[in-house]
This record gives C-alpha cells, structure tokens and sequence, in this order.
C-alpha cells in the first residue's frame, strides 16, 4: 500500500514495525483479527511522524 488515503479507509488499530537480521518490515493491523497489511516505508514513516496511529515495534527472524 502505498497511499494514506487508502491507510485511513482501512482505520488500522496500529503500526507495527518489524525488524531483524538488518531488514525493515512494515504493516498496518486493521479490522477486528487485526489482519496486517505491507505498507511502504515512506508511508509508515508519514504516519509516525504525523501521529495518526499507536506504533509497535516487533523484533523478529526476517528471512528473505
């Protein structure tokens, strides 16, 4: 995804930022099962500074 108004349609709860072995994962939990959907960096980075939506950071196994 990589428009905010298509990311304020879906109203996502939060953003979660993932990360691990040197890459960067990004995702919005949207609907009630949080469902997560790949949002592009810049968009991710627009949202946090703008203070739209909650950010959690997730430190994970990225394997490409």
């Amino acid at each position: 995804m990589k428009r905010l108004s298509e990311l304020l349609k879906l109203n996502p709860g939060f953003l979660i930022e993932a990360h691990g072995n040197g890459h960067s994962r990004y995702f919005a939990a949207c609907g009630s099962k949080r469902k997560k959907i790949k949002i592009t960096h810049s968009l991710f980075e627009y949202a946090k500074k703008a203070d739209l939506f909650p950010v959690v950071n997730k430190h994970l196994n990225l394997v490409k």
